[in-house]
């Protein structure tokens, strides 16, 4: 068993379909990723709202998070890129966008506090 540091309060965690990758999501809002087999940071996203849910695709190339502040959410999109030489990989992540998330009803003209989020 390992123990990752440098998150603030882990709010999600996903781990890749092969269990190489760990991503994390915290309240103050940084998405880290962690190879799992030596417990090493591989790299990280700040954002300035709390990360709520995270998503790890299947081919290892993209992080879906969800995050909120003030009752505002974001779906946040980032895709990891892998830099290698000869002697060195690196490994980044790199906003793909992000869109805000609104509450919404059918049942009504606007939005609703109390209604399930849908992507705007």
């Amino acid at each position: 068993m390992s123990t990752f540091s440098a998150n603030l309060q882990v709010l999600s965690v996903a781990i890749s379909r092969d269990n190489e990758v760990v991503v994390s999501g915290s309240w103050d809002g940084s998405i880290r990723v962690w190879r799992l087999r030596d417990g090493n940071q591989m790299c990280w996203f700040t954002s300035n709202i709390e990360i709520l849910q995270v998503k790890i695709s299947n081919d290892k190339r993209a992080i879906v998070a969800l995050g909120e502040r003030s009752e505002h959410r974001k779906l946040i999109m980032l895709q990891i890129v892998r830099n290698r030489t000869r002697t060195t990989t690196t490994t980044t992540l790199r906003s793909a966008g992000s869109r805000n998330l609104i509450p919404f009803s059918p049942h009504q003209m606007g939005p609703s506090p109390a209604s399930p989020v849908m992507m705007a």
